[in-house]
């Protein structure tokens, strides 16, 4: 969330809110190590302090040497990249209007389709703890019927508005507690050309305000406005363009990871972030120390002023002469206590970033921000998995809004499903508890091998059924696996008794 650097003031269509600032404080860290080591090693100070007494120098040497773990990119990526390993599904398209058909294949009219659409709002709200849906319907001139809309290929299309670009925006509470989103300002980048071969990025501003309208003694949006502001270098504005729409309201769909209030949330990988941090220090330093203790330093004692003064010359061939009889040359090499403190230090951080990392796809949600029946039902979901059914639950807002944009309504069975039954790791006596079920008949061998197998302990190619008729086909060794439960039984006596038996 760069904020814009260029003086501006509270009427400038630029001007960030302070909930917007805040935010960009807390992301900071994140957005800095997402960049990798060459941008950690450009801000210098910012990130990894100069000690004290240190050259500069010899401090922009130790900052080339300087190399970054990237464990919060990596898990941002890990964590991506289970939920979209399969193909996003839809239910209850068949009668769904054509125009709201086109969208899963190209959402955003530029080509992306609805999988990779989706897993940038994913990288996006774990990296910035929010991200947002615009919906927005192809420009009419507003006479067209809806037949000429429809040979005019006119149809919604989903904007994924990144947490980062939203600057400013406004609500209205009505006296019934309802919060309606009266006022938002987003970011947008444009290419331009410049002279006859040259571009530049330009910085444009986008508005939109919702028209309310007070209908039965209630409060409701009816419509909004739109206008763009182009932002020259010397941070002057023009409006470019501007309109009304048709939409009751701004159809902005918010999606929260962690959300703190009204289009405000915490990155949820806050405190990996700053462990990574520590890492980067105490690395440099690693670094640094292991320098000098691979070398050693060269002592010297007894030699006169003058020989002092000269200096002395170390190297195959060279010979270093004195007539003092206590002279006393030699290399006094680091201790090796310091390099092993060193070396447990980063273990434990890289234990520790590995433990954070793993936290939302292990700890359960107790209380999901995100709305909606869908999202009531996960109360023994992981974190990961709760946030994705608030994707699947914006993703259908957001048909909903398209089917508006239209005069529609979306088919009753309709829906939008994420893959989420990937392998999560558990709690480490899982497996031991599954194993002890088997053995004494709780649970069929068919069931514990195909828990086994979701859990990433067997590979996903091995076919379970023929592993069970080969099972069957061996004499079973004391204590293993058989479908005879009397055969269970009579060995449950001489195996240790299962975890929680009482026994």
């Amino acid at each position: 969330m760069a904020k814009n650097t260029t003086p501006i003031d509270e009427n400038h269509p630029a001007y960030t809110c302070l909930a917007y600032d805040r935010m960009t404080e807390d992301v900071e860290l994140i957005v800095d190590l997402c960049q990798g080591t060459e941008h950690m090693r450009a801000l210098g100070e910012k990130w990894l302090p100069r000690e004290v007494n240190e050259k500069v120098k010899a401090y922009k040497n130790r900052l080339k040497r300087s190399f970054l773990y990237n464990a919060v990119q990596d898990t941002l990526n890990k964590h991506a990249a289970k939920p979209f390993s399969k193909p996003m599904s839809i239910r209850g398209d068949k009668e769904l209007p054509e125009r709201l058909k086109e969208i899963w294949g190209n959402v955003d009219r530029a080509g992306t389709d609805i999988d990779s659409f989706t897993k940038g709002l994913f990288l996006d709200a774990e990296k910035y703890g929010k991200t947002h849906i615009f919906v927005d319907y192809s420009r009419a001139t507003g006479e067209e019927t809806k037949l000429e809309e429809e040979q005019k290929r006119l149809r919604p299309f989903f904007i994924h508005v990144k947490a980062r670009d939203v600057i400013g925006w406004d609500k209205y509470e009505s006296e019934n507690g309802e919060t309606i989103l009266t006022h938002v300002r987003w970011m947008e980048t444009r290419k331009e050309r410049r002279g006859q071969y040259g571009d530049a990025e330009v910085l444009y501003i986008r508005q939109v305000d919702a028209i309310l309208a007070l209908e039965d003694g209630v409060v409701k949006p009816v419509g909004s406005t739109w206008q763009l502001f182009r932002v020259a270098d010397d941070g002057s504005y023009t409006s470019v363009g501007r309109g009304a729409n048709t939409f009751p309201g701004i159809p902005l769909i918010p999606i929260y990871f962690n959300k703190t209030g009204f289009l405000e949330a915490k990155p949820p990988l806050k405190a990996l972030a700053e462990t990574n941090l520590e890492h980067f220090q105490s690395h440099s330093e690693h670094r640094n120390s292991l320098r000098f203790a691979r070398i050693g330093i060269l002592f010297g004692k007894g030699f006169s002023q003058e020989q002092v003064d000269a200096g002395i010359t170390v190297g195959v061939n060279e010979a270093v002469l004195t007539t003092k009889p206590d002279a006393d040359l030699k290399y006094v090499e680091v201790t090796g206590a310091a390099i092993e403190a060193g070396e447990r230090d980063l273990a434990k951080l890289e234990e520790r970033m590995e433990v954070l990392g793993l936290q939302p796809l292990i700890e359960r949600a107790n209380d999901p921000t995100a709305t909606g029946a869908k999202i009531n039902e996960t109360k023994n979901m992981t974190l990961v998995q709760t946030w994705l059914r608030a994707i699947e639950v914006a993703l259908y807002t957001a048909y909903e809004y398209a089917a508006t944009w239209i005069n529609e309504k979306l088919p009753d069975d309709f829906g939008v499903d994420i893959f989420s039954d990937f392998d999560v790791p558990g709690d480490p006596n899982e497996n031991e508890f599954l194993l002890n079920a088997c053995l004494n008949g709780k649970i069929s061998d068919k069931l514990f091998l195909s828990e086994i197998q979701r859990r990433g302990s067997i590979s996903p190619n091995v076919d379970l059924e023929e592993e069970i008729e080969e099972i069957k086909s061996q004499p079973p060794p004391p204590g293993g696996m058989t479908d005879n439960p009397n055969q269970r039984a009579g060995r449950a006596g001489q195996r240790k008794p299962a975890i929680g038996s009482g026994e």
